[in-house]
């Protein structure tokens, strides 16, 4: 026997074994690969500012809220109808007019384990009822009575024939969970511990950092196509965008309006201008220290002429062409609902953007700047009018605003005082009537009865921390009528004309100025995540829309940056194939050494 052959043999089991030590890793690497979450990770501009429904108020916590629990009814994306989802039917109404009846699906389960029933859904609205919930109670007021004859049934019966039944838009809470919450700890309870029925369960807060959810695999609607949802927490603009565009999030929301152009320039991103049906106000403390008995707001500002002034002197399309780069539109009256029926536009006789008006008007009013130092006083020689001007740190729109502001007032011989502070820290200050003006925003639900609400004279603060949501201090008996008289007109063209009385009286009266409506500049790596859907259907937002889910049918793109499974795949037939060449060989020569001795 030759030597070499040995070591041919020798070498190529050598080899061998190397190759398929080399299989086995990547066999092994190939597992890990698909063991890998799936996350999406989302860049946004705005933290949640509760996960407690009772006391959050900022679109990042409706957001926390959609992931984790779900509603009775749902809408579609298109079209916005209402469609089941802990309910299996839209119900209809009776024929007494007031009692609706939702049959609940049997098959839903909470994340601690327990079964979902009707008592979970009687006792969250009787509670949201009971105590007034903010976020809520508009949606429940008007039940008469909810009751769970059997375990997958609740009955509903209004005082009123209501109009905007079936949809209730509230979250169902676990009576379990819930009922140990005293009504007193209400307001101050963390819910860090979630125990939802939604698509996806809260993994981890990090306030001011970032919230990560995992999904459910058990959920009724079927489990989401991704494992996981990060909201990182962006406090520079530039940043995020870098970000997005090398790889190290996924998709990104509320994109200054300067940068957008470079997003939508990069290929791998798709651009989404969106219309979420919001506005950005310049909110006029109207009643504080006043009629409201709470707070210290500025006296000028109760008088409804020295609003108006400020709202001539507020030049709205200089603020989308300059600060939003013209992605929005000038805003008119407040804006009251997603569906665009419902909106006044044009409101009758415009405060036009007219500094010489402004002018006069405080002038005639007695408002003089009698001194000559380029302040107004007020009447009778009294105080300087100086305006305590708050806007929020991470808001990339609000300082360019309040720049262009308080230079347009100084012309009228109104000096502002601008302060910077947090979101979180804003929200007490305007609760308290601690302020003067502000500037802030609002993303409307469906049905325009919840805005409209929020600015009766039954929401004006009545002590610093109630946490009622009149932020303007403003009080009209006319609106207030018409929002009762709203509520149960069954009529829809006779509502709309009700609804859009109130929006010109509250136009009229300037406890806003409501400065534009902006879009929601977002963008996702269509290399990575594909299935993206708008809420509504062609133009809402495909992520962070308040509270609709647009998750569902995101999934992880088959190329691309989302998996590097295919690669590893090409790696083990490679070597495969080259271990079959190598035996091969092998053999080959093993043969013709055979042949040489016979030979």
């Amino acid at each position: 026997m030759s030597g070499t052959g040995r070591r041919l043999g020798t070498a190529a089991l050598t080899i061998a074994i190397a190759l398929g030590a080399i299989t086995v890793g990547a066999v092994q690497a190939t597992a890990a690969t698909k063991k890998k979450p799936v996350v999406l990770t989302i860049g946004v501009k705005q933290d949640i500012d509760s996960l407690n429904p009772y006391s959050g108020v900022s679109v990042a916590a409706y957001e926390a809220w959609t992931l984790e629990y779900d509603t009775l009814l749902n809408l579609s994306a298109d079209g916005l109808k209402a469609v089941p989802e802990l309910s299996t039917n839209v119900p209809k109404v009776a024929s007494d007019g007031l009692t609706w009846t939702y049959h609940l699906r049997h098959d839903v389960k909470w994340s601690d384990g327990t079964p979902f029933t009707a008592d979970d859904v009687v006792y969250t609205l009787s509670r949201m009822k009971k105590e007034e919930w903010s976020n809520f109670v508009t949606f429940v007021s008007g039940f008469k009575s909810i009751t769970a004859p059997d375990k997958y049934t609740v009955v509903v019966k209004t005082e009123k024939p209501d109009p905007r039944m079936p949809y209730i838009p509230a979250y169902i809470l676990q009576k379990k969970q819930w009922s140990q919450v005293s009504t007193k700890d209400v307001g101050t309870f963390s819910n860090s511990n979630m125990i939802g029925t939604g698509p996806f369960r809260l993994q981890t807060f990090k306030k001011g950092q970032y919230t990560k959810f995992k999904a459910n695999p058990d959920y009724f609607g079927g489990a989401p196509h991704i494992d996981g949802i990060t909201l990182q927490l962006y406090t520079n603009d530039e940043t995020m965008v870098q970000d997005l565009q090398n790889g190290v999030i996924d998709a990104a929301s509320d994109i200054k309006a300067s940068l957008f152009p470079r997003v939508k320039a990069d290929s791998k991103l798709t651009a989404v201008a969106a219309d979420d049906g919001s506005f950005s106000m310049l909110t006029l403390n109207t009643e504080s220290d006043g009629k409201a008995k709470v707070g210290n707001g500025n006296a000028a500002l109760q008088d409804p002429r020295v609003r108006i002034a400020i709202a001539h002197a507020i030049d709205k399309q200089t603020l989308v062409d300059k600060v939003l780069n013209g992605y929005g539109v000038v805003g008119q009256s407040m804006n009251v609902a997603l569906a665009p029926r419902w909106d006044l536009d044009p409101v009758k006789d415009p405060y036009k953007f007219d500094i010489k008006e402004a002018n006069k008007i405080l002038d005639n009013a007695g408002y003089l700047d009698t001194n000559h130092d380029g302040v107004r006083e007020m009447p009778g020689g009294g105080k300087p009018i100086n305006l305590r001007y708050d806007i929020r740190s991470g808001s990339s729109i609000e300082a360019p605003d309040a720049q262009y502001i308080s230079g347009w007032l100084k012309q009228i011989g109104i000096k502002t005082t601008v302060k910077t502070v947090s979101e979180d820290q804003l929200t007490p200050i305007e609760n308290a009537g601690t302020f003067d003006m502000a500037t802030w925003g609002w993303t409307p639900f469906t049905d325009p009865d919840a805005q409209l609400s929020y600015l009766t004279c039954g929401q004006v603060p009545k002590a610093p921390d109630d946490g009622s949501y009149n932020d303007a201090f403003y009080c009209n008996k006319k609106y207030d009528e018409l929002y009762t008289q709203q509520r149960s007109q069954l009529d829809e063209t006779k509502r709309i004309a009700e609804v859009q009385e109130m929006q010109q009286i509250f136009y009229n009266d300037v406890p806003y100025v409501v400065m534009f409506r902006a879009q929601n500049l977002q963008a996702y790596n269509h290399d990575r995540f594909t299935g993206f859907t708008p809420v509504p259907k062609p133009d809402g937002p495909v992520m962070i829309a308040n509270d609709f889910l647009n998750y569902t049918d995101v999934k992880q793109a088959g190329t691309g940056g989302g998996s590097s499974s295919s690669g590893v795949v090409i790696i083990i037939i490679l070597v495969i194939v080259a271990l079959g060449v190598i035996v091969g060989i092998v053999l080959a020569m093993n043969r013709r050494r055979t042949a040489d001795l016979r030979e």
